[in-house]
């Protein structure tokens, strides 16, 4: 899958939230990981690996995660 499969996908969690949508893919040494940009206008940065990226449905444009603890929260609130 090409880093810009996943722009402008909307992304969900497993238990169906809403979290928002992939502004840009930073392609770093040990992953790549999507820039997303929350409902609330956070921004939030998701690892793309196995543990937190669970299905890319590139026909619907949505990228499901794994909400994994601290993840949505970066600043521990």
């Amino acid at each position: 899958l090409a880093a810009f499969a996943y722009l402008d996908c909307e992304v969900e969690t497993t238990a169906g939230e809403t979290i928002g949508r992939v502004q840009d893919v930073l392609t770093l040494p040990a992953n790549w990981v999507l820039q997303v940009v929350a409902d609330d206008d956070r921004e939030l940065l998701i690892p793309v690996i196995d543990e937190i990226v669970r299905e890319v449905d590139r026909t619907r444009g949505r990228v499901i995660i794994e909400a994994v603890e601290g993840l949505l929260d970066p600043d521990g609130d």
